[in-house]
């Protein structure tokens, strides 16, 4: 699932948000200055503020979700990966938020008969697994990285 043109798809992602936060601080600087050469220091002012509010924006709602999964594509790479197999329980459509990463709640019902809860990247599509097929799941801690039925097949992702 998380294949190298993944992440460099991701990598390039983040660092548009960057280029075009930059470009954004560039312009509003300029027109700082050119402001303060023509002494308009009450528009300066104006437009630091709404600079100042602009940029905590846009960190906010555009960059920090690409710097969070960035540090979770980066903490699956590095962490160790496990196999578990068991029946598949089913995946919520809903969304679940855990370290700014966005998710699917997927559960599955391991060996012993203890139902399992791991997360599927909002990302990818939802399994096409029926309830109760047998399935192997590799993860990270609760985190899912890839999901096959027993025998081999993927569920497309």
């Amino acid at each position: 699932m998380y294949d190298d043109g993944f992440v460099q798809d991701a990598r390039r992602r983040g660092e548009k948000c960057v280029r075009g936060l930059l470009l954004a601080v560039g312009v509003l600087l300029a027109v700082c200055v050119a402001l303060l050469v023509m002494r308009q220091q009450l528009a300066v002012s104006l437009l630091t503020l709404f600079a100042g509010a602009a940029i905590l924006v846009w960190w906010d709602a555009v960059l920090l979700p690409h710097v969070m999964y960035a540090r979770y594509l980066k903490d699956l790479k590095a962490s160790l990966i496990k196999q578990t197999d068991g029946l598949y329980c089913g995946c919520d459509v809903g969304v679940a938020v855990r370290d700014g990463v966005r998710f699917h709640p997927l559960t599955l019902q391991d060996e012993e008969g203890i139902e399992r809860l791991f997360y599927l990247d909002e990302r990818f599509p939802l399994p096409s697994i029926a309830a109760g097929a047998a399935v192997t799941i590799e993860h990270s801690g609760q985190y899912v990285r890839d999901i096959r039925r027993q025998g081999g097949e993927e569920h497309g992702a």
